[in-house]
């Protein structure tokens, strides 16, 4: 039965007021009622509700989704979940769920109750649960070593991070996380009523009196680099307990007692050094604390002189020698910062090394992956890490409009399916003025390759070449500023600071501190500067963080393009994070830039689904009970199926795919391919005990030549041959010699070696595909199954004849093969 809301409808497809209001009102109204979801179609609206719903997460919850439609549950991100999780492993398809809003819409939550449903799906085996805690424990370590209170979010992702979770058969056999540039900047300033990263208050308020004792750490108070923002203690985080629960993470993912003991000195030497002061002497730079420096050094396990010289003195190699030149009180600054900046980034990615040496597999057939990355981001100052994210943000929008408002309707047309046009907004031109040659980050890293490049001369090159974009506009500084310059962003206007733009870019260390870290006795400390350290060829210009930032960006968008994407787009309800109120404005302008109203008359115009005619029928064919003959058209296949089950009313028949306006005719067909495969499943479980891969209806012979038809199941130990619910034949894996598939789509072939006699026998499938087989295979090659895979333009059995069926069985017999005979 269908769940109905009693405040308004759960798809935003079925509103009578098609326009901006009318979705806020049917957003209004389901938050006023703790009903934080609802749906376009496929694609699922989260508010975030800046407080606990009863029972709306958990196990209870998480037992009402599995094996259920859509349409039978109220809208929910599990819902989500439960389609990407079966998806992957009905499909044998890659899946990513793509959650998108701005800052303290409630992205960070999503992803974790992505990652929460799918860990449930799993089964219960020690192996299989171990992996799932590795997996799921690395999320409150990267949330404390890269989480951050802002202004906007009480729990902003100072980074982005994709978490892929790979699979074997349904089970976790391990993953993979990539991150995203680090916002280490805030280790050394942040704007007022914000905080650093959750670890530095965590470690402070959680360790124990033993452990400060070690540490020489009493309260926030004391260190510079915490106490300038003004902001110690934040509602709804009890950091304490969240210290416990980070040591628990780095216990799980394997760091010893001795390694976590370092790292956590590594954070206090970080807070220390920002408590160095310098003062002129004549015209360099004298350390006026040697105190605190010597307890800096201490924690940092280097020597006291070495540390004061890697700061006031910096090292110049030249082609034939090396000379040591005092700084100035402003670059004794500099080096000081950039030390902890440069310290605390590269422990942040050790640790994401270390998470994913934790939880590497090479035995994986399938991969769900999570985008939780920083939403937009307008603050009262904007300067290169607000530029990338925003860049980020306009980067996952393109593709969000390129793969559903603008690919959607293309399509149509390419397939002559009619159709009237829907204008939207297209943000390639922002995308373009960024990233293209002759954009924004290619001057800036030209400007860098200049010694004499500073960010006036950016500034001037960027008014210069750029002046006549529509997206953008320059505008002089004032007294502290040399300049900045507007982007109209899909989100809104944000204007940028020049000002240090290209010292982050750059994100240069002098050669003096990396030399000084690598020869510390922290074992920890020393590892993260090895590489550096050791490199022979470090005159090398290095790649600046734009140009990896856009490479590793470009690398993400190529991921989730070849992925099934779900999409999550969340929407934050006001700017003072307290539950039960939604500000008009606020969501409106949010429904407008993420082009809700165009994605609803896309949806509402369009069609739910759509495959093409050779993976329609390769995909369904299965759940027809008319297997005597198979229609060698594939188009007129698919006509046959959807009105064998009364469906052709509800399409529309495209050049080469057909289209399905309603999810609850394709929920129909995958009720009854979903029964196909559990009754496979249950007949392998009953007779062998084993897990299924692949099922399908083929076709055997009988001995008078004659076509039967069959089901044949691959599984993790073996195939299975069932006629009915009679089991024919099964050859273990290791019986299992290969595959021949044609050169066009249409059949295949599975070659089995039965003993004792070691004969050859075939197997033909007809009406499958070579994707679909590839993708067999590659879970075969997962359950290591070493199997050959080869191609051919003949195929070896022909049953619509009997007499040239009998002469190909008796050439196969004359090359020593045999041919099943049922």
């Amino acid at each position: 039965m269908a769940y109905r809301s009693a405040h308004a409808v759960n798809d935003l497809v079925l509103l009578e007021d098609i326009s901006n209001a009318g979705i806020y009102d049917a957003l209004a109204k389901h938050y006023r009622a703790d009903e934080i979801y609802t749906y376009i179609g496929n694609v699922l609206i989260s508010v975030n509700p800046f407080k606990e719903i009863p029972n709306l997460y958990g196990p209870g919850a998480i037992k009402k989704f599995p094996g259920k439609k859509e349409y039978q549950n109220p809208p929910h991100v599990y819902a989500v979940a439960e389609r990407a999780f079966r998806n992957m492993v009905f499909d044998l398809e890659n899946q990513c769920v793509i959650i998108s809003g701005e800052s303290g819409a409630g992205k960070t939550e999503a992803s974790k109750k992505i990652m929460e449903y799918v860990a449930a799906m799993s089964s219960k085996s020690k192996q299989v649960q171990e992996v799932k805690e590795q997996l799921i424990q690395s999320n409150p370590l990267l949330e404390a070593f890269g989480n951050a209170k802002t202004i906007r979010n009480n729990n902003s992702s100072r980074f982005g991070k994709y978490m892929e979770m790979q699979f074997n058969l349904g089970d976790p056999q391990g993953g993979r996380i990539t991150v995203y540039l680090l916002e280490k900047s805030r280790v050394i300033a942040r704007l007022e009523d914000e905080r650093s990263f959750h670890i530095f208050y965590q470690l402070l308020a959680g360790a124990s009196e033993s452990e400060k004792k070690e540490y020489g750490i009493r309260s926030v108070e004391e260190f510079v680099f915490l106490n300038q923002s003004k902001c110690k203690t934040v509602q709804g985080i009890d950091d304490a307990k969240d210290f416990q629960d980070t040591k628990k993470a780095m216990s799980i993912i394997g760091l010893s007692n001795e390694q976590q003991s370092e790292i956590f000195h590594i954070l206090v030497g970080i807070l220390h050094a920002g408590n160095i002061e310098f003062a002129t002497k004549g015209s360099n730079s004298a350390v006026k604390n040697m105190d605190v420096l010597g307890t800096a050094a201490a924690h940092l396990k280097v020597p006291t002189e070495i540390l004061e010289k890697a700061l006031t003195n910096k090292t110049i190699t030249t082609a034939t020698e090396s000379v040591t030149i005092p700084l100035n009180l402003e670059q004794s600054l500099y080096a000081r910062d950039s030390l902890a900046k440069s310290v605390y980034g590269r422990l942040f990615y050790w640790l994401v090394d270390q998470a994913n040496k934790a939880i590497k597999t090479t035995t994986f057939s399938t991969s769900l992956g999570v985008l939780d990355i920083y939403g937009f981001e307008i603050f009262g100052v904007n300067g290169f890490e607000q530029l990338c994210i925003n860049f980020v943000n306009e980067k996952l929008h393109q593709l969000f409009i390129e793969l559903t408002l603008k690919a959607e309707q293309e399509e149509y047309a390419s397939e002559g399916i009619p159709w009237e046009d829907i204008v939207y907004y297209n943000n390639k031109p922002i995308c373009e003025l960024i990233e293209k040659r002759g954009g924004i980050f290619s001057l800036m890293d030209e400007e860098c390759l200049f010694p004499k490049g500073t960010d006036t001369t950016f500034f001037e090159k960027l008014k210069k070449q750029l002046g006549g974009v529509k997206e953008f506009v320059a505008a002089s500084g004032g007294k502290h500023s040399t300049g900045t310059f507007s982007i109209q962003h899909y989100a809104g206007s944000v204007t940028y600071e020049t000002n240090g733009i290209l010292d982050k870019n750059k994100d240069l260390l002098f050669i003096d501190i990396v030399q000084m870290m690598y020869k510390s006795s922290n074992s920890v400390a020393s590892s993260l500067f090895e590489k550096e350290a050791k490199d022979d060829d470090n005159k090398k210009r290095p790649i600046t963080t734009c140009v990896q930032f856009k490479n590793s960006v470009s690398e993400l968008m190529d991921t989730l393009r070849i992925s099934k994407q779900h999409y999550i787009r969340c929407i934050k309800p006001n700017e003072s994070k307290r539950g039960g109120i939604i500000e008009e404005q606020l969501v409106l302008n949010q429904i407008q830039y993420l082009g809700l109203l165009e994605n609803v008359k896309v949806r509402r115009a369009g069609y739910a689904f759509r495959l093409p005619y050779d993976k329609f029928i390769s995909k369904y064919k299965c759940i027809s009970k008319k297997d005597k003959d198979w229609e060698p058209d594939s188009k007129a296949g698919t006509t046959a199926i959807l009105k064998e089950f009364g469906l052709e009313g509800d399409c529309a028949y495209g050049k080469t795919k057909i289209f399905i306006r309603s999810p609850k005719s394709v929920f129909a067909l995958e009720e009854h391919r979903t029964k196909f495969l559990v009754n496979t499943a249950a007949l392998i479980e009953k007779s062998h005990h084993d897990d299924i891969i692949f099922a399908d209806k083929c076709f055997g012979f009988n001995k008078d030549c004659k076509r039967v038809g069959l089901t044949i199941a691959i599984a993790a130990q073996g195939v299975h041959v069932f006629d009915g619910k009679k089991l024919l034949h099964r050859a273990p894996m290791q019986d299992f010699s290969g595959i021949t598939l044609p050169t066009d789509d249409g059949w295949m072939v599975l070659h089995l070696v039965f003993p004792p006699q070691k004969d050859e026998f075939l197997y033909l499938i007809e009406n499958v595909y070579k994707a679909e087989i590839e993708q067999v295979m590659n879970v075969l090659k997962a359950c290591n199954a070493n199997l050959e895979l080869a191609y051919s333009s003949v195929i070896p059995l022909v049953a619509q004849d009997p007499k040239e069926a009998k002469k190909q069985k008796a050439a196969a017999a004359a090359m020593g093969k045999k041919c099943i005979i049922l």
